[in-house]
């Protein structure tokens, strides 16, 4: 079970995965301002992200800039 942001729990089963990420305070902070609910709408990116997919859209340019193989900005 994962205590959510807002404090709700939520169930993980065995076809349920969670994601972590680090940030640096100072760029969650920002976050937090321009996205109040940042778990909500990073959600909601995912599930754009996939039904455009299963709409046959072409996947969107997250980012211009270059990224290392870990995915990290560069």
């Amino acid at each position: 079970m994962i205590r959510s942001m807002n404090g709700s729990k939520e169930r993980t089963s065995p076809d349920t995965r969670v994601l972590s990420l680090t940030l640096p305070e100072s760029e969650w902070r920002n976050l937090l301002e321009v996205e109040p609910e940042p778990i909500a709408w990073l959600r909601e990116q995912i599930r754009e992200r996939l039904d455009d997919r299963e709409a046959g859209a072409m996947p969107r340019a997250t980012s211009s800039r270059p990224t290392d193989a870990c995915g990290q900005l560069s």
